[in-house]
């Protein structure tokens, strides 16, 4: 058995229909909210953190664009260790969304790559003493890392930079929601 009320006090005609399950539902576009992924397990968030860095240091190892990006949220957001995206539509710096960090990627590792060779390196262990978790979706991983890039010319490059990685808990395991890297104050020496 169901009941119809008004769904608002106002103008609006619209009506909601409750059900003899006692839900409420417009008749239009009603949908179930998605399922909520498990909270992330702290002792297996290092193993996944630690299996995201390797595949993040092995796909940039690689300069392969497509392997990085599986590695991403679809609203993942980057602020990039040698970005110069600092006006519009990159949101004063932050690159949101996959097609803004593939572009990042593209021209970092990709076929718009100045550099022929980018081999990062990352801490060699990371303990849960060295993640932050958010809630039950959330958990970050900061430290320092470097990157030695060879150019076109063979020019060799050592950059020394900071990041954090923000991961969420998705259905899939693990995905980047935010990197954020930058150059320390020591930044790219030449290493020729």
């Amino acid at each position: 058995v169901a009941s119809s009320v008004p769904a608002s006090s106002g103008s609006s005609r619209s009506r909601v229909r409750r059900s003899a399950r006692s839900d409420w539902s417009a008749h239009s576009d009603w949908r179930a909210p998605a399922p909520a992924p498990a909270p992330i397990d702290p002792a297996a968030a290092v193993e996944e953190v630690r299996s995201m860095i390797a595949a993040f240091r092995d796909a940039l190892a690689v300069q392969d664009v497509d392997a990085t990006m599986a590695l991403w949220a679809e609203n993942g957001r980057i602020l990039g260790t040698v970005d110069e995206a600092d006006t519009w539509p990159f949101n004063d710096g932050v690159r949101v969304g996959t097609e803004a960090v593939r572009d990042y990627f593209v021209g970092f590792i990709g076929e718009l790559s100045p550099y022929v060779s980018v081999e990062p390196f990352f801490p060699p262990e990371i303990e849960e003493s060295d993640l932050q978790f958010f809630g039950d979706s959330f958990v970050s991983y900061s430290g320092y890392w470097t990157l030695d890039f060879v150019t076109a010319e063979g020019v060799e490059i050592e950059g020394f930079a900071k990041y954090t990685f923000v991961y969420e808990q998705t259905e899939d395991g693990l995905k980047i929601v935010l990197l954020n890297s930058g150059l320390t104050p020591t930044g790219l020496v030449v290493t020729e």
